[in-house]
């Protein structure tokens, strides 16, 4: 199964993604389904999901939280009660794992390298051992992308790809292939921590960001 892991249904920096553009987009991506991954709320995606219900085409809850280490991309989050008090700046990414039920769901770094917080493999590594795995694979940020494949090439770390889209034109411009069929949102996440996944970048890119 092909399924876009990073879409934003409904973001403050989105344009035009009502559920039934990225239902049709999706079909002519020819994805079998896609993440609803909004900036800091999984209730922002309900509208969507329950789009996908109707009409019978995948869509799985996501959310990407903003923290002081790096966006993180958490599938089979119910709500919103994740969210700690946070006074000023950004929540602690270990506090925010700290109030999700880790057996129930399936977390991964966003576009590692793409700020400050991880600037070296070693930072990095140190960092996944609290995550499922890393999103290898962004749609829209070539030149983080080449930086990872240069960095940590080698490293034995669960990878997932996925779009980043905020218009429905890049949709499915990455996404990540399951061995195993996906249906529900505790599907994905058994498949995240356990299953076979690859990620894939679905367009091309100038060759400079090529490794």
């Amino acid at each position: 199964m092909k399924i876009d892991l990073h879409v934003h249904t409904n973001s403050f920096d989105s344009v035009g993604m009502s559920p039934s553009r990225l239902v049709d987009r999706a079909h002519k991506r020819k994805l079998d389904g896609f993440a609803a991954t909004n900036h800091n709320s999984v209730e922002a995606a309900e509208e969507c999901v329950e789009y996908g219900r109707k009409v019978g085409f995948p869509v799985f809850r996501g959310v990407e939280i903003s923290t002081d280490r790096g966006h993180l991309l958490v599938y089979g989050i119910g709500d919103d009660s994740w969210e700690p008090t946070v006074i000023s700046g950004l929540p602690s990414a270990i506090e925010v794992l700290a109030r999700v039920d880790r057996s129930r769901v399936a977390v991964f770094l966003a576009h590692p390298f793409f700020d400050s917080f991880h600037v070296t493999r070693d930072a990095l590594m140190s960092f996944l051992v609290h995550v499922d795995g890393v999103e290898s694979i962004n749609g829209s940020k070539h030149l983080v992308n080449r930086i990872y494949q240069e960095k940590m090439g080698d490293a034995k770390v669960p990878c997932i790809g996925g779009s980043d889209a905020h218009e429905p034109g890049n949709l499915g411009d990455a996404y990540t292939e399951f061995e195993s069929t996906v249906f529900s949102d505790a599907d994905l996440v058994r498949e995240l921590k356990y299953g076979n996944i690859r990620p894939v970048l679905n367009i091309r890119v100038p060759r400079i960001f090529r490794v």
